[in-house]
Protein backbone atom coordinates (compact mmCIF):
# COMPACT_ATOMS: atom_id res chain seq x y z
CA UNK A 1 0.00 0.00 0.00
CA UNK A 2 2.61 2.36 0.74
CA UNK A 3 3.40 5.55 2.77
CA UNK A 4 0.37 7.94 2.74
CA UNK A 5 1.36 10.62 5.93
CA UNK A 6 4.42 10.79 8.35
CA UNK A 7 3.86 12.55 11.79
CA UNK A 8 7.50 13.39 13.71
CA UNK A 9 7.66 13.93 16.98
CA UNK A 10 10.20 15.39 19.12
CA UNK A 11 9.13 13.76 21.98
CA UNK A 12 6.97 11.79 23.74
CA UNK A 13 4.48 14.48 25.03
CA UNK A 14 4.49 15.13 21.29
CA UNK A 15 4.00 11.54 20.12
CA UNK A 16 1.04 11.47 22.73
CA UNK A 17 -0.77 14.83 21.17
CA UNK A 18 -0.12 13.32 18.19
CA UNK A 19 -1.73 10.07 18.79
CA UNK A 20 -4.36 11.95 20.70
CA UNK A 21 -5.41 13.63 17.55
CA UNK A 22 -5.25 10.69 15.05
CA UNK A 23 -8.33 9.33 15.57
CA UNK A 24 -6.97 5.87 14.99
CA UNK A 25 -5.32 6.52 11.96
CA UNK A 26 -1.84 5.39 12.96
CA UNK A 27 -0.69 2.39 11.43
CA UNK A 28 3.15 2.09 12.81
CA UNK A 29 4.63 4.10 15.76
CA UNK A 30 8.45 4.36 15.66
CA UNK A 31 9.85 5.35 19.12
CA UNK A 32 13.50 6.16 20.00
CA UNK A 33 14.36 5.72 23.93
CA UNK A 34 16.54 8.76 23.73
CA UNK A 35 14.12 12.13 23.38
CA UNK A 36 14.15 14.82 25.41
CA UNK A 37 11.15 15.41 27.91
CA UNK A 38 9.14 12.62 28.04
CA UNK A 39 11.40 9.41 26.77
CA UNK A 40 10.53 6.18 24.62
CA UNK A 41 9.80 4.12 28.26
CA UNK A 42 7.22 7.03 29.35
CA UNK A 43 5.73 7.16 26.14
CA UNK A 44 5.58 3.00 25.95
CA UNK A 45 3.97 3.74 29.90
CA UNK A 46 1.10 5.77 27.71
CA UNK A 47 0.24 3.25 25.37
CA UNK A 48 0.25 0.73 27.92
CA UNK A 49 -2.32 2.46 29.66
CA UNK A 50 -4.52 3.50 26.25
CA UNK A 51 -4.61 0.09 25.47
CA UNK A 52 -2.75 0.47 22.24
CA UNK A 53 -1.95 -1.99 20.60
CA UNK A 54 -0.78 -0.15 17.30
CA UNK A 55 2.48 -1.77 16.00
CA UNK A 56 5.36 -0.36 18.04
CA UNK A 57 9.31 -0.34 16.09
CA UNK A 58 11.83 0.41 18.47
CA UNK A 59 15.05 2.59 17.18
CA UNK A 60 17.72 3.74 19.49
CA UNK A 61 21.15 3.95 19.65
CA UNK A 62 21.40 2.81 23.48
CA UNK A 63 23.61 0.24 24.18
CA UNK A 64 22.08 -3.37 22.99
CA UNK A 65 21.55 -4.21 26.55
CA UNK A 66 19.10 -1.17 27.38
CA UNK A 67 17.27 -1.54 23.71
CA UNK A 68 16.48 -5.33 25.05
CA UNK A 69 15.18 -4.05 28.50
CA UNK A 70 12.88 -1.53 27.16
CA UNK A 71 11.49 -4.62 24.20
CA UNK A 72 10.63 -7.03 27.31
CA UNK A 73 9.17 -4.02 29.14
CA UNK A 74 6.70 -3.44 25.76
CA UNK A 75 6.17 -6.69 26.07
CA UNK A 76 5.26 -7.17 29.45
CA UNK A 77 3.01 -4.24 28.99
CA UNK A 78 1.57 -6.19 25.88
CA UNK A 79 2.49 -3.40 23.23
CA UNK A 80 2.44 -4.91 19.83
CA UNK A 81 6.41 -4.93 19.68
CA UNK A 82 6.95 -5.63 15.92
CA UNK A 83 11.39 -5.37 16.50
CA UNK A 84 13.70 -3.41 17.70
CA UNK A 85 17.06 -1.86 15.62
CA UNK A 86 19.56 -0.16 16.72
CA UNK A 87 21.02 3.24 14.61
CA UNK A 88 22.06 3.32 12.51
CA UNK A 89 19.16 2.65 10.71
CA UNK A 90 19.91 1.14 7.21
CA UNK A 91 17.53 -0.09 4.53
CA UNK A 92 17.52 -3.68 5.03
CA UNK A 93 17.25 -3.19 8.86
CA UNK A 94 14.05 -1.35 8.50
CA UNK A 95 12.88 -4.05 5.52
CA UNK A 96 13.62 -6.59 7.97
CA UNK A 97 11.51 -4.97 10.60
CA UNK A 98 8.82 -4.07 8.40
CA UNK A 99 8.60 -7.26 7.16
CA UNK A 100 6.94 -8.45 10.44
CA UNK A 101 4.65 -6.00 10.55
CA UNK A 102 1.28 -6.57 8.70
CA UNK A 103 -0.51 -3.58 7.67
CA UNK A 104 -4.07 -3.56 7.29
CA UNK A 105 -5.20 -2.38 3.87
CA UNK A 106 -7.66 1.03 3.71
Amino acid sequence: RGVLQVSIAEDGNEARTILDASAGAIDLISCDLNMPDADGIEFMQYLKEAGSQIPVLIISSAHESVVSSAALLAKTHNLNLISTIRKPVNKEKLETALASCVMTEV
